[in-house]
């Protein structure tokens, strides 16, 4: 990612080596997928695992004195439900657009519940719907499928 910003030579990104959760502190991760150099998942487990300090997107926008969010893209394999637990704030004040992977297979391995986490979402006056078109949530919670919930402030 750096060697991109500044090969596009851009002051209006700024890398961070830090990893979004619902808190401040330090998670592990491994490799769940060897044949997806992405396919990191957050573990328990400390053996083979990477540790990755951590913070909640409201404190860290609260730090960094951000005055301005329009787009979050989520894909965190399975951990978007605890990224946007601890977007909450910045949710309701900046009203961004919300792109995030869904994946009921790596949200489950991460212990997250779909439904409550769609539902506060609606609750926000958000729209959701699938990059497919899916905008039921009855259909949406249905999904076996991979796919990209995009959430339009209403």
């Amino acid at each position: 990612l750096e060697s991109n910003i500044r090969l596009n030579q851009t002051a209006q990104i700024s890398a961070f080596n830090i990893g979004l959760s619902n808190q401040k502190g330090l998670l592990h991760m491994t490799q769940h997928s060897p044949s997806n150099s992405g396919g990191f998942r957050m573990t328990t487990d400390t053996q083979n695992a990477v540790s990755v300090p951590v913070i909640s997107l409201d404190e860290f926008v609260s730090e960094q004195n951000i005055s301005r969010i329009d787009f979050i893209k989520i894909d965190v394999e399975g951990f978007e439900l605890t990224v946007l637990a601890g977007a909450k704030q910045v949710i309701q004040q900046f009203r961004p657009i919300l792109v995030f992977e869904y994946s009921v297979e790596n949200i489950l391995a991460q212990n997250g519940n779909i439904e409550e986490a769609l539902t506060g979402i609606l609750e926000n006056n958000y729209k959701i719907s699938t990059k497919e078109g899916l905008s039921d949530l009855k259909t949406i919670l249905s999904l076996k499928e991979q796919t990209d919930l995009i959430c339009i402030p209403n």
